[in-house]
C-alpha cells in the first residue's frame, strides 16, 4: 500500500528524495531510526513490511498505516518474543514483499547512529541472507523549528505531544540513501557491526 504512504507523506509534509536502488522484494533491509514517519519514505519505495514495537498499533494514522502493512510486532521487553518473530520472518519475506528492520531498537535526535542490536539479524544471519541497509535523515527549513526537535523523536516526549508539534511544520525534507551493496555472515553480531558500518556511512547527522 505505497499510496497510503504517500497519502501520509502529504498529511504531515513530508517531501522525499531517494538515493541509490531500493532492494527488490524479497529483501532484509536495516535503517537507522529517528522518528514513527521513518515508516514513509521506506513504506513508499519499497512496500516492504515492519518489525515494530507493540504500541505502534494505538497510534493515529500510523496505527492504521502498521496494519495495512501487515508490520510483525514485538515486545521488546519480552526477550522470548523476539524468537516468536524470527520464526514468523520466513512467511513474511517473499516475492511480493520484504521485510524492514531499525536494530538501533530506538529513535535518535539525528546526531549519530547508535550501536545496532544483534537478535532479530539472527534470521538473515543463520539462513545467510543478503541483508541492504538505507540511511535517513531530516531536514526543515525553519530555523525556529529544528528537525532534531521536530521531526525526530526521541527522550520522554509523548507520542501525541511530538505529533502534534510535528503539524506545525509547514513542510520538511526526508532524504533517504540505499546502499549499493548487500552485507552477509552467518554471526549476527559481526553483521550488525558491519551493516552499522554502511548506514552510519551514507547518514546525514542532523544538525538543526
Amino acid at each position: 500500500m505505497p499510496v497510503f504512504g504517500r497519502v501520509l507523506a502529504y498529511i504531515v509534509g513530508m517531501n522525499i528524495s531517494k538515493s541509490g536502488p531500493a532492494p527488490d522484494a524479497p529483501f532484509f533491509l536495516v535503517a537507522n531510526h529517528l522518528s514513527y514517519i521513518d515508516i514513509i519514505p521506506l513504506w513508499i519505495h519499497t512496500g516492504g513490511t515492519f518489525i515494530a514495537k507493540n504500541e505502534i498499533k494505538d497510534w493515529p494514522f500510523f496505527g492504521i498505516a502498521a496494519k495495512l502493512a501487515g508490520i510483525l510486532f514485538i515486545d521488546r521487553e519480552n526477550k522470548k518474543d523476539i524468537s516468536r518473530v524470527n520464526s514468523l520472518l520466513d512467511n513474511a519475506m517473499n516475492k511480493y514483499q520484504g521485510i524492514i528492520l531499525f536494530p538501533e531498537g530506538t529513535s535518535t535526535n539525528g546526531k549519530e547512529v547508535l550501536p545496532f542490536h544483534a537478535p532479530l539479524l539472527q534470521f538473515p544471519a543463520v539462513e545467510e541472507i543478503p541483508v541492504s541497509c538505507a540511511s535517513i535523515s531530516y531536514s526543515t527549513n525553519d530555523e525556529t523549528k529544528p528537525a532534531s526537535q521536530y521531526v525526530c523523536w526521541w527522550g520522554d516526549k509523548t507520542f501525541f505531544s511530538h505529533f502534534f508539534d510535528l503539524l506545525k511544520i509547514k513542510s520538511f525534507d526526508a532524504k533517504i540513501v540505499f546502499g549499493d551493496k548487500k552485507v552477509t555472515d552467518k554471526n549476527r553480531k559481526k553483521l550488525a557491526k558491519v551493516l552499522h558500518q554502511k548506514v552510519e556511512a551514507n547518514f546525514i547527522p542532523i544538525d538543526n
